[in-house]
């Protein structure tokens, strides 16, 4: 992880450390740059603001959910079009309760 090359998209940072290149134009156009260059897959950790960001820009191939069986008040949405057409390709079931859904 330390060694991978990572791009963080910030509107407030200034500055970013740990291997990390700074994006705060236009975020569908540099997903794109990236997904045009040969190498690895692309894995987006982030919060829900910024998922449903790639997801309004159909930047997304693949979705790996990890469920934890914690109960809250509120949150977020992931997904704010209920026509959101996904199917299932993999779960997985871990020791500790979570769950990974790998959707396409």
């Amino acid at each position: 992880m330390n060694k991978m090359k990572k791009v963080v998209f910030s509107r407030t940072l200034e500055k970013v450390e740990w291997n990390a290149r700074l994006v705060k134009g236009n975020l569908a156009f540099e997903v794109e740059k990236l997904k045009d260059q040969p190498g690895k897959k692309i894995a987006l950790l982030a919060g829900a603001s910024i998922a449903q960001t790639f997801i309004q820009h159909d930047l997304i191939d693949e979705y790996r959910l990890i469920l934890n069986p914690v109960l809250i008040g509120k949150g977020q949405r992931l997904f704010n079009d209920v026509n959101q057409k996904l199917e299932l390709i993999e779960s997985r079931t871990f020791q500790c309760g979570n769950v990974l859904l790998v959707y396409k």
